[in-house]
């Protein structure tokens, strides 16, 4: 029907939306809370690129985590 919107495409701009919220707190230098905020939209959006691309962006901020505290 016209004006319906399309279930994945919700989810899909939902996590768009908190993934930017997410990589807001690592660039302000708030990790724990972006790990928490990635880890989140990873788990409950893992079929859209936005759970994907949080998924790529948490185990990149725990490899700088790992780095930083071999250093």
């Amino acid at each position: 029907m016209p004006g319906e919107v399309c279930g994945p495409l919700d989810l899909e701009d939902e996590g768009h939306a908190l993934l930017a919220d997410a990589t807001k707190l690592e660039v302000d230098g708030r990790i724990e809370e972006a790990v928490i905020a990635y880890q989140h939209i990873a788990q409950k959006y893992p079929h859209t690129s936005a759970g994907q691309d949080a998924q790529k962006s948490l185990e990149s901020l725990r490899a700088k985590i790992e780095d930083d505290h071999d250093a």
